[in-house]
């Protein structure tokens, strides 16, 4: 019998043995890593299924809240008498403020000083097209008013605007632009100018209300997420983010809102009329007189006239018991100083000696 007398290299064995050894370490090992991954990578799944069913939750909440905001909207303007329009003969005057424009505590709105003023260009010009309108913003800011200011003059096509506003900016906070004027670098800033952009987002705000709300608020929820003017509380709560600041950055906020007002009043080819209040320290006198010559526009000092009734010992009569608000009579010396500086402006002469259109004639 023949044998084979070569040498088998040495470990040739031991080493396929081995290397087979290896390879089914090897696989149990990414085996074993699979099986570990597998379920991190379930709980990812899960986690981004989650997130994309609530961001299209917020989506649907977000639009069917903005399109009920709109009808309710439409309702609101409807109640006020709002949007029953202005015909095209029609000769405006929009009065912008808050509550001493609105007549707070007046039996009879026909008592505020707007309707009052209306009264006397009527009559004066023996012309029932005169319409002075003032928007709902009793107890509301200047940045709530200018947020809707283009919409007030596509509507109702002003000849002249009328403004004594921004005795509520201290206060009244919602929709506010402050947080453009605060301390930059302040904690307090970032949070208010965050809270400011969130507001805006009608769901978060009624998660805000759900948190937080009370009676009052649950009651004026609709008028919250309706894309109205939004009311604060009164007395107002504390707010730590503005404690502290002084009140330069509520000054620069009244000169921004109102000189945009009076920008787009005058871009809109309309007269403006600056009025200040009877009985108010704040926004004072000097900046009412310093916007007033800025602008170059006409400027009603009614606490003049109210400082006279004050020395003359009768100012009580012509106020509610807060002595802020003034009651008709008081309303009556507004209207009328009002009446005088819309006559010196000319623009109701002007608009009414223009040709009225073919439809209305």
């Amino acid at each position: 019998m023949l044998h084979d007398s070569r040498p088998t290299p040495r470990g040739r064995g031991s080493q396929s043995g081995i290397a087979h050894l290896d390879r089914v370490s090897s696989n149990r090992v990414l085996g074993s890593q699979a099986e570990m991954t597998a379920p991190g990578a379930h709980r990812l799944k899960i986690v981004a299924a989650i997130s994309l069913s609530l961001f299209s939750l917020f989506l649907v909440m977000e639009v069917l809240l903005r399109v009920a905001g709109y009808y309710y909207r439409a309702g609101f303007s409807e109640d006020a008498g709002l949007i029953h329009g202005v015909a095209e003969s029609d000769v405006t005057i929009l009065t912008m403020g808050e509550s001493t424009t609105g007549g707070l505590w007046l039996e009879d709105r026909q008592d505020s000083y707007p309707l009052q003023l209306q009264s006397l260009l009527r009559a004066h010009y023996q012309k029932d097209r005169i319409r002075v309108l003032m928007p709902p913003h009793i107890g509301q800011n200047t940045s709530q008013m200018v947020a809707r200011f283009d919409a007030y003059l596509a509507a109702f096509r002003p000849a002249l605007i009328i403004v004594m506003a921004g005795v509520n900016n201290g206060w009244s906070l919602a929709e506010s632009n402050l947080g453009e004027f605060m301390p930059s670098g302040s904690w307090r800033t970032h949070a208010f100018r965050f809270r400011r952009w969130a507001d805006d987002i009608k769901t978060f705000r009624l998660m805000r209300l759900a948190i937080s709300g009370t009676g009052e608020i649950w009651r004026s929820m609709q008028l919250d997420l309706s894309g109205r003017p939004r009311y604060t509380q009164w007395p107002p709560p504390n707010d730590p983010l503005v404690e502290g600041i002084g009140s330069d950055p509520f000054v620069q906020l009244w000169r921004s809102d109102v000189g945009q007002m009076i920008e787009k009043t005058q871009a809109a080819g309309a007269g403006v009329v600056l009025m200040t209040y009877p009985n108010y320290d704040f926004p004072v006198a000097s900046e009412f007189q310093m916007m007033a010559a800025n602008w170059s526009v006409p400027l009603v000092e009614n606490h003049k006239s109210f400082e006279t009734l004050e020395e003359e010992g009768h100012f009580e009569d012509y106020f509610f018991d807060d002595m802020r608000h003034p009651n008709a009579k008081g309303y009556a010396i507004v209207a009328e100083n009002a009446f005088r500086a819309v006559l010196a402006t000319g623009v109701i002469d002007e608009k009414l000696r223009a040709p009225r259109p073919v439809a209305e004639r």
